[in-house]
């Protein structure tokens, strides 16, 4: 007996957070000042978290905190250059990497980056060498920014949680664009604040999104602060009267791509022979979970899933009987042409599949800046044997038996192959479907 293992690479994600800061008067609940939009830093502990939770459930709740700890660090006229494995040396005194901490990332003017993985002199450390040439990254000023922050770096009030959403657009938001490489799904999220009650007033620092509650009834100390997504430093920081109640506006971007056909291939060994599945692959679906709209409580349920389409893209989503890998005997063979997203259910209709499996290691990355997840699903003997199996995918099934036809499937990402293959009653056969994930790492 042998068994079949077949891997592909679904469409990479990268994130970017956006936020507005606002002061409405408590009376009147108008706006007195809205910043502009500007760029946040999207934390090591958010991308840890979306191995095991939506894009979406990572910005349930908002803070407000006294810290003024910065996000980043210019070099100013200091400059760093690496070479291609890693070791980053500095010219200058302006940063003391011996100050920072493993974990923190490394931006060059240029856009090379790195995460610290070692922290060397006060001129040095080694970073991860995923986006540096061969010949490692030239010298040029650069930023260093405080990814390994978990928290808010200050106390936070009682007014400094966010007691609701604000409902209806444009307060809350999904937007879509697409075009022939990737698609954008953006998720914008309005948090209004308790009135300040301190006669004299409260003055902000940092804004921070999670996916926790705080514990108790507050004040609370650094120590009690659940670990975020994001932080947000306010420039110059934000000053409130009595009365008065601080609203923000976070908009969390999500690029997924490449969404055009892309060629595949996925090797495995059939019975000790070599072999490799050859073909195309379709993203189908953006697939992601969205805010709902109609919803103004925090802590309830706050995202949903479009019409017509299926979680197949959130990289923790494994989901249980509805969400699976699937196989089909009877679609042709690939003539460089995909079915219509409505039809892809109904042309693929003879199949099979078992539940998702996600990783027992919920974050595989390895010391980069890209964070990865697979899901598995595995056919047993005696189920899908067959010599022609032409396509496979993943996706929502309204019907799992593994021996009916399936009614309709809303499918995430569809593979057609060259040719039929087999799977004989001897083996098993285990599709992987990997998950990478990212941020854009500018901020204001």
């Amino acid at each position: 007996m042998s068994n079949q293992d077949i891997s592909i690479k679904a469409p990479s994600q990268v994130a970017t957070g956006m936020y507005r800061v606002g002061i409405v008067d408590g009376k009147t609940h108008e706006v007195k000042y809205m910043s502009p939009w500007r760029h946040n830093l999207i934390l090591n502990s958010g991308m840890y978290s979306v191995a095991s939770r939506y894009w979406i459930q990572n910005i349930v709740y908002c803070f407000a905190g006294y810290g003024t700890d910065p996000n980043a660090y210019d070099s100013g006229t200091d400059v760093a250059i690496s070479d291609a494995a890693g070791v980053v040396t500095a010219t200058g005194s302006t940063i003391d990497f011996t100050t920072h901490s493993v974990g923190d990332s490394i931006l060059w003017d240029t856009g090379e980056q790195g995460r610290i993985i070692a922290i060397g002199s006060p001129g040095g450390c080694v970073i991860s060498t995923e986006y540096a040439s061969p010949s490692g990254i030239p010298s040029g000023q650069f930023t260093l920014l405080k990814t390994s922050r978990s928290k808010l770096t200050g106390t936070v009030p009682i007014c400094g949680r966010a007691s609701s959403y604000l409902s209806g657009v444009p307060n809350q938001l999904v937007t879509y664009s697409h075009n022939a490489n990737d698609s954008v799904i953006t998720n914008r999220q309005t948090y209004d604040f308790p009135a300040v009650t301190n006669p004299a007033g409260e003055t902000f620092g940092e804004i921070g999104l999670s996916w926790a509650d705080m514990p108790g009834s507050g004040p609370w100390l650094i120590a009690a602060q659940p670990q975020l997504f994001s932080r947000i430093v306010i420039p110059g920081t934000l000053t409130l009267a009595q009365g008065d109640y601080l609203r923000v506006v976070y908009q969390l971007s999500i690029t997924i791509s490449p969404t055009s056909v892309q060629v595949t291939s996925m090797p495995f060994d059939n019975d000790g022979t070599p072999e490799s599945w050859t073909g195309e692959s379709k993203l189908y679906t953006v697939g992601l979970s969205i805010v709902n709209v109609g919803n103004a409580a925090v802590g309830s349920s706050c995202y949903t899933v479009r019409a017509n389409e299926s979680y197949a893209n959130e990289p923790a989503y494994v989901g249980g009987d509805h969400i699976t890998l699937w196989v089909s005997f009877v679609k042709g063979v690939h003539t460089g042409t995909f079915p219509n997203f409505g039809d892809a259910g109904r042309e693929d209709s003879y199949t099979q599949g078992p539940s998702l499996v996600g990783t027992s290691n919920a974050n595989l990355y390895a010391l980069g800046l890209t964070y990865s997840q697979e899901k598995t699903g595995t056919w047993a003997i005696g189920q899908v044997n067959s010599s022609t199996i032409k396509s496979f995918g993943i996706g929502y099934a309204n019907v799992i038996n593994f021996t009916t036809i399936y009614p309709s499937i809303n499918v995430g990402i569809l593979n057609i192959f060259d040719s039929g293959h087999q799977k004989l009653n001897t083996q098993t056969l285990t599709l992987k479907v990997r998950y990478s994930w990212s941020r854009t790492l500018t901020i204001d």
